[in-house]
């Protein structure tokens, strides 16, 4: 009789599993395999996980949900699930078991996502009013979990209390697993909403001098994240620049800013106002003298009269053709004025802004005849051939 022998060769795959906290993770029957078998792990728990998840070397292969035993796998491999609808006992079935299965199995929950209380990944803080925000995560036993600020070093505590301006930026929160120590890290960007402070101007100055036909822009200045900016005045304005381009002298006037805080519930309000005075070259409106028609009798008292429109206010110099004096001031005032005195009377005017202007008149004086006396004698005589002829002389005084 023939006897044939067969020989089977089984490997053995040993799958070694972490304890951890309040997780146990065994083989069933024993933590070892055989290729290309079919294979189960069994987890206990002795909390209520809302999620449970299997590990190969720490990577996840398969989720369960407490609530309905659901499993989700990453692979078709494996399926995961609750043994007879107790989800303090679950199971991870894997088949066709490789080489690459013997490694190190566990089951835990967490940390696997962080979440935000205010639940925002950018929240907005009014200064003054403090708001705590958490940082959550879903892990068992409770993670250790810390509040970090641009990039820094140093630890913050959770919740993460904010209230002033300088809180304003980017906060990391991290997560780590005592037992596991496994860590997440999510962000948090943080805009503290603050001011208005106190506003000045970009001079600071409470009255400015613009000369006419020039640009200028006057900013509005506070310490205010998103403020909203309000100019009132002869130009208005709905920025924090007041642009006056080519300034006109009707432009002239008082200027208010006013900057309101938009995230606070009752607006906070700070303004200031600015004196805005439009300088300009003279400008001669009139140049007269109380003469009828600029012409009068010597003797009389004459005033010469200019009107100069101007700011600042110019300096006024009259002059003569018919002299080299000069006169400074509006009005110029000839007390008898003589025959002489009549010519060509300018008015110059000059604030220091561009050219002097000037303007002239003519003014005339009627000269009166002067009567030089001079002195007639008449002489009568008689004769009547007696003696010597008898005479006498009469004096008349003419003028001319």
């Amino acid at each position: 009789m023939e006897y044939k022998y067969i020989l089977i060769l089984i490997v053995v795959v040993y799958l070694p599993v972490l304890i951890t906290g309040q997780y146990t993770i065994r083989g069933v029957p024993e933590s070892y395999a055989v290729l290309g078998e079919n294979y189960r792990l069994q987890c206990n728990v002795t909390d209520s996980p809302s999620l449970v998840r299997f590990y190969r070397n720490n990577v996840i292969v398969c989720s369960s949900l407490s609530s309905t035993c659901e499993s989700q796998p990453t692979d078709n491999r494996y399926k995961c699930g609750c043994i007879n609808d107790n989800n303090t006992q679950l199971y991870l079935n894997i088949s066709n078991i490789n080489k690459q299965d013997d490694t190190t199995w566990s089951c835990r929950d967490g940390p696997e996502n962080i979440i935000f209380n205010p639940t925002s990944d950018n929240i907005d803080v009014i200064e003054g009013k403090s708001q705590n925000v958490n940082c959550l995560a879903d892990c068992k036993p409770d993670c250790n979990i810390t509040w970090s600020k641009d990039g820094s070093t140093t630890i913050l505590n959770n919740p993460l209390s904010l209230s002033t301006r300088d809180q304003t930026g980017s906060y990391n929160c991290t997560v780590r697993h005592t037992v596991l120590n496994k860590q997440l890290t999510k962000q948090l960007n943080v805009q503290i909403y603050y001011g208005p402070d106190e506003l000045t101007f970009s001079s600071d100055v409470t009255s400015i001098n613009i000369i006419e036909g020039r640009d200028q822009t006057i900013t509005c200045l506070t310490d205010c994240f998103k403020c909203i900016y309000k100019w009132t005045g002869p130009v208005a304005s709905s920025t924090k620049d007041l642009v006056l381009t080519q300034i006109k002298s009707n432009q002239e006037g008082n200027y208010r800013c006013e900057a309101t805080n938009i995230k606070n519930t009752i607006p906070k309000t700070r303004s200031k106002s600015i004196q805005v005075n439009v300088h300009y070259p003279p400008y001669i409106t009139s140049i007269t003298s109380n003469a009828v028609n600029n012409e009068t009798d010597e003797g009389s008292d004459i005033t010469l009269n200019c009107n100069v429109d101007s700011k600042p206010v110019s300096t006024i110099t009259w002059s003569s053709s018919t002299s080299t004096n000069t006169y400074i001031g509006q009005q110029w005032a000839l007390t008898q004025a003589k025959c002489q005195d009549t010519g060509i009377y300018t008015c110059t005017a000059n604030n220091g802004i561009g050219q002097s202007t000037t303007k002239s008149l003519p003014l005339n004086i009627r000269c009166k005849f002067i009567l030089s006396p001079y002195t007639i004698i008449y002489t009568s005589s008689a004769n009547n051939g007696i003696g010597q002829s008898p005479t006498k002389a009469l004096l008349l005084n003419l003028y001319h």
